[in-house]
């Protein structure tokens, strides 16, 4: 079985809807699995809440030795929806999510860094290709065992929670 064959499976089975599952298909068929084009910049490559410390005021980022170009998205898919089976965070949420990427995007633009009218969207379609990728790297973990069950189950629906919000935000019109 592929990739997206299982990757659909996995969102039957946790309950989306006929109509989501046939945009989920969409977007991997659009996407591949394996990246997704944009911006490429040098990316801290691991980063993470845990990587990111705050002393006397001032935000230090820790653990360089993934450093990379990658796309725009990908440090920003790890601060904020990336999940994990080794530690726990709150969902952002949507309104949080849209804050944080406007701020994000607002710097960019106040150092003078071009930035794409579907930025804001094309980090949605992002998010949502990982998260399925992540979803089937956690089916995998859980056939081996890898990790225990219930961080495992945790991840999942933490996960899940957010392809959701993908989702819904890129059914959206575009606007």
């Amino acid at each position: 079985m592929n990739e997206e064959a299982v990757i659909l499976g996995i969102l039957r089975e946790m309950g989306l809807t006929d109509e989501r599952i046939a945009a989920a298909g969409d977007i991997l068929r659009e996407s591949g699995l394996r990246g997704l084009a944009s911006e490429t910049v040098i990316s801290h490559g691991d980063l993470y809440p845990l990587n990111v410390v705050s002393r006397e005021g001032e935000l230090i980022i820790l653990d360089w030795e993934y450093i990379h170009l990658n796309s725009v998205y990908w440090d920003l898919y790890n601060l904020i929806d990336i999940t994990s089976p080794s530690y726990r965070r709150n969902v952002v949420g949507r309104e949080n999510r849209a804050a944080i990427l406007g701020d994000y995007r607002s710097e960019r633009e106040s150092l003078g860094k071009r930035v794409s009218a579907d930025f804001v969207r094309g980090y949605h379609y992002y998010c949502a290709v990982y998260s399925m990728w992540i979803l089937l790297l956690i089916e995998s973990d859980m056939k081996s065992r890898r990790f225990a069950e219930g961080a495992l189950a945790e991840q999942r629906a933490e996960t899940f929670q957010i392809l959701q919000e993908m989702l819904d935000v890129l059914a959206e019109p575009e606007g």
